[in-house]
């Protein structure tokens, strides 16, 4: 199934400037360890140290918004944010 991945501007270097990237999978989780395999970068933002999708990140399908255990659809259209803090 292809899924398309809208990366957010702060994550495009990683992605070698693309806002978005076409990825083969059946769940968010799948789709985003394809992701990270195609661009390792993205790694050290999008995981914890567990390797669990960091609490800072929320995944949205479809505009709504989705765990990472959902399931995908073919042209499904899977947005990536980063929660955003300051002081």
């Amino acid at each position: 199934m292809n899924i398309k991945v809208i990366v957010p501007s702060i994550l495009r270097k990683s992605t070698d400037g693309q806002e978005v990237v076409v990825v083969k999978a059946q769940t968010v989780w799948e789709c985003l360890n394809k992701l990270t395999d195609r661009f390792p970068a993205l790694k050290r933002w999008l995981y914890d140290k567990q390797g669990d999708v960091a609490s800072y990140i929320h995944i949205f399908v479809n505009k709504k918004q989705a765990s990472a255990s959902e399931l995908l659809k073919d042209g499904d259209e899977l947005l990536i944010l980063l929660s955003v803090a300051g002081g």
